[in-house]
């Protein structure tokens, strides 16, 4: 596969920065002349319109759109080329591949932009009449070309592929979200295949299927290649992601791996899937790059064909390492000069208004906690939290004394019924495993110290995020509500069977069993009360008591006090200041599991209790990303420049780092990037645009 390049041939280099001052001041055509040429499709030939005038292009970073103006004067028209009037007809352009090539007074000619163009007008001045008396239009017919990316907004991937066994892809008819699990409640990330999808042997792109994390980059090339025509096409060119060779910047790649988001595509176009997870409020750009090597993809030399590649463009210009993410700089770095005399007919510097500060702290939600809780009485040795009675001893007292009638009035709601986590909670299992871990700065866990307990609002978690062992395909997890089980010693069976919430064994009342988040309290609800009260209630009752809340388990989920965050210093706070900006990211969570904890009975009507890994999920990867992210825009004072040179220039192409500007030895920070070069043909000039914007923290949770 070629590798595409975007921009100047091999012989006009762009110059090195220099870390003393401005760099070279590159090539400047001060006189060319700009040709458009045509082709039907992206693999026909190349054919020149002698009198379709460029009059400017626009090279924009993506997801802006490049594009470039165009105008054919039809009707009587004596050419400046021609002795005689002849008459022309309205070139024919719509849906047509346009390139435009200079031809400068010295060197060699040059592809300066490649689009297509999907629109056109008619300004009609007139009508002319010949001698034979036919009338023709006579007018001005400007067009509008946009650039390559422009293809991505009119493909779509209907329905969706996904992986089989055999490792071909199947099409099913609807898209489902990337990453998105389709179970109730839960917010857990991954539904790509394991293993990537083959055509004749050979891997293309991961399909749907599975429950592996999709990143960015596995999203980008499944919607690339499943957008690009079937087979080979003369029509249209094949999108892939730059670079294919990842061992050419394998930096940018790693990082793109490292992003993960959910991300819709249902009904959306691959432009705009793609804007969503790259845009510059993400730390990286993209752009279009398209090929003009001699003879590339089959084509003529020194004219674009091939593949096109989409190619990652970092924001930085120095690598920002938080913990194991690391945004690579911009290979690009670059300087401006801005004392050229007539070389520079403006310049426009803009100071950056973001606010400044000393620290980042980047958050995720809560800690989800798992574990078992039980009485002190039940023997049983799976680890667990002991809970005990919240009701009053003299309101047992009256339940007991009252009749079957009086028993149902709510002052006794509470009676052999509600349970809680007690004062003394310390975060702490009956075997001393933490429950609530700390965290490093860079968001890593410690379970060698734990946060202490502060009764300050906690809430359960409706849906638990455990492990069942066996519970589904290839150790999957299986996700269960909270659940109580009660322990049932049948007469003349020397085996004790548990009975789950609303499904009792044979002969049993179901339960009703809730979570109560004020006081942290939980509800085993039984009617009568006293049915859960053996050995605990002895009066006369039309109902006799058969389960014993003492030989009760339940497990539960709890969210923690504690926050997952990565902390970074952006500079030595001053005399009197210390502003930090916290970031929370609410989807980033870690989930924790106590061994032991109960997840079921087994088959001997023994408890099943888990044993594995005690971190279920752990999203802080996503943090320190984000962090590094945060530390990139915050550690810099940022400026935008646009400035506008005579002449027609090959330097500070798209997705270049502009460090500094420099203006009669002194020196401007800019620290931005090239978004916009824009080439006037008609007035010779060459504008150059840089663009930052702030981080978008709620789309850089992926």
């Amino acid at each position: 596969m070629a590798r595409a390049m975007l921009g100047p041939p091999p012989t006009a280099p762009r110059p090195d920065p220099s870390p003393w001052g401005p760099s070279g001041a590159g090539i400047v055509f001060g006189k060319a002349w700009a040709h458009a040429y045509v082709r039907d499709g992206w693999n026909g030939p190349w054919r020149h319109v002698p009198y379709l005038q460029p009059l400017r292009s626009v090279e924009a970073a993506f997801p802006e759109r490049s594009s470039a103006e165009f105008i054919y004067h039809y009707g009587d028209v004596k050419r400046e080329d021609r002795i005689d009037m002849a008459h022309w007809l309205p070139a024919e352009g719509l849906d047509l591949y346009v390139c435009i090539r200079v031809i400068p007074e010295q060197g060699r000619p040059f592809i300066s932009w490649v689009g297509v163009i999907p629109a056109e007008q008619l300004q009609v001045f007139g009508t002319t009449v010949d001698l034979s008396g036919t009338t023709h239009p006579a007018g001005d017919q400007p067009m509008t070309a946009y650039g390559l990316e422009y293809l991505l907004e009119r493909r779509q991937v209907p329905g969706a592929w996904v992986r089989k066994d055999d490792a071909s892809a199947k099409w099913i008819g609807w898209s489902p979200t990337f990453n998105q699990r389709y179970v109730s409640g839960l917010q857990e990330l991954g539904n790509r295949s394991a293993e990537k999808i083959q055509e004749s042997g050979t891997e293309v792109a991961y399909g749907f299927g599975g429950s592996s994390v999709w990143s960015h980059r596995d999203i980008v090339e499944y919607l690339l290649h499943y957008s690009n025509p079937d087979g080979p096409s003369i029509t249209e060119p094949d999108f892939y992601l730059a670079p294919v060779a990842e061992t050419e910047d394998p930096e940018i790649i790693r990082f793109f791996d490292a992003m993960q988001t959910r991300v819709p595509h249902e009904g959306r176009n691959v432009s705009s899937v793609l804007a969503s997870l790259v845009d510059r409020s993400r730390g990286l750009g993209a752009q279009v790059r398209w090929s003009t090597l001699p003879g590339s993809g089959g084509g003529e030399a020194g004219f674009p064909s091939g593949v096109v590649e989409f190619e990652l463009v970092s924001m930085a210009d120095a690598a920002i390492s938080v913990g194991d993410v690391t945004l690579p700089p911009n290979p690009m770095r670059e300087y401006l000069s801005l004392d050229r005399g007539l070389e520079v007919q403006h310049s426009l510097v803009t100071v950056d208004a973001m606010a400044t500060y000393d620290r980042l702290r980047v958050q995720g939600a809560r800690v989800l906690s798992c574990f078992s809780v039980a009485t002190s009485v039940l023997d049983i040795t799976s680890d667990r939290v002991l809970i005990e009675p919240d009701w009053l001893a003299a309101t047992q007292t009256a339940y007991i004394a009252a009749d079957d009638v009086a028993r149902t009035s709510p002052d006794f709601e509470r009676v052999w019924q509600r349970f809680r986590l007690p004062a003394s909670f310390n975060w702490r299992t009956v075997y001393f495993q933490a429950l609530n871990p700390s965290f490093s700065d860079n968001a890593v866990i410690d379970f060698a110290s734990f946060a202490e307990y502060m009764n300050t609002g906690h809430s359960w978690r409706r849906q638990l995020p455990f492990v069942v062992p066996g519970g589904g395909a290839d150790d999957e997890p299986v996700y269960m509500a909270p659940f109580v089980l009660m322990r049932i010693l049948e007469s003349g069976d020397d085996q004790y069977k548990w009975m789950m919430g609303n499904r009792p064994a044979p002969d049993h009342k179901p339960c009703q069993f809730s979570l109560i988040d004020q006081g942290l309290a939980l509800d085993i609800r039984y009617n009568p009360n006293h049915y859960a009260a053996k050995n605990h209630f002895t009066a006369d009752s039309a109902i006799t008591a058969k389960l014993d809340y003492d030989q009760m388990v339940a497990t539960v989920c709890l969210e923690t006090d504690t926050r997952p965050a990565v902390d970074v210093l952006l500079d030595a706070p001053g005399v009197g200041r210390d502003r930090t900006l916290t970031i929370t990211v609410p989807d980033v969570e870690v989930w924790i599991i106590a061994q032991g904890t109960v997840t079921g009975v087994a088959s001997d009507g023994s408890l099943s209790a888990y044993r594995g890994d005690r971190v279920l999920r752990d999203d802080t990867a996503r943090l320190r990303h984000i962090a590094a992210l945060a530390k990139a825009v915050y550690a810099k004072h940022r400026r935008a420049v646009n400035v506008r040179y005579r002449g027609l220039r090959l330097d500070h192409p798209l997705g270049t780092y502009i460090i500094a500007a420099w203006q009669d030895q002194v020196r401007h920070d800019i620290e931005s990037v090239v978004t916009q070069r824009v080439m006037d043909y008609e007035n010779n000039s060459t504008a150059i645009k840089t663009g930052f914007v702030e981080l978008d923290f709620a789309k850089s949770a992926g």
